[in-house]
């Protein structure tokens, strides 16, 4: 079972864990603030260590816009970064040697979110490419293969681009890609936490 914390405004850690569902129930959580993406190690565990830094963060930080959270995306297979910089995205191990693994998300109207990258370009789903170009990511401003849904499964997060429903992929070697083919729970490389 994956595990996604949230913390509000108020500096306040709501946790969500998975849902067997797809469109309307994914985009109805909610976010707020900066959200950070957890480690599956239990439910009650995870909260209790995220309690104490969430209330720091939440403080620390400045209420962004709208629902401009701050988020990290990790593959359920290599626990490895979903990274991006100069329209090149990737897998990294190495989380703090740069921002590149940082994502800012905003939600669309249609409850698909925009997944914009630390050097402010948005990720894109073409068929089978995934790359990072310059686009608006606020609210409703980007086109449908900018745009992705973020499904809660059983085994961690699918993520579904608007325009293809291409899953993202991690190929095990470094490279992202977008699969046809969502094959389910089976497949850790098609799921991120």
């Amino acid at each position: 079972m994956s595990f996604k914390s949230t913390i509000d405004k108020g500096g306040t850690a709501a946790a969500t864990t998975d849902l067997a569902a797809e469109g309307a129930q994914a985009a109805a959580r909610p976010r707020h603030g900066r959200m950070i993406m957890g480690r599956r190690i239990g439910g009650v565990v995870l909260a209790a260590m995220l309690a104490v830094p969430a209330v720091l963060l939440g403080s620390a930080e400045q209420a962004s816009a709208a629902d401009g959270g701050t988020v990290t995306w990790r593959n359920h297979k290599n626990d490895f970064f979903l990274s991006a910089h100069g329209g090149r995205v990737w897998d990294d191990k190495w989380a703090g040697v740069s921002n590149y693994h940082l994502w800012f998300e905003y939600q669309n109207s249609d409850g698909s979110w925009n997944l914009q990258s630390n050097d402010g370009q948005c990720l894109v789903g073409y068929y089978r490419q995934v790359y990072t170009e310059p686009c608006n990511p606020r609210r409703d401003q980007t086109n449908s293969w900018q745009r992705w849904y973020e499904i809660p499964t059983q085994t961690g997060w699918a993520l579904k681009n608007v325009q293809t429903r291409y899953m993202l992929d991690d190929a095990g070697d470094g490279s992202i890609y977008a699969n046809k083919n969502d094959v389910g729970n089976g497949d850790p490389n098609q799921r991120w936490y």
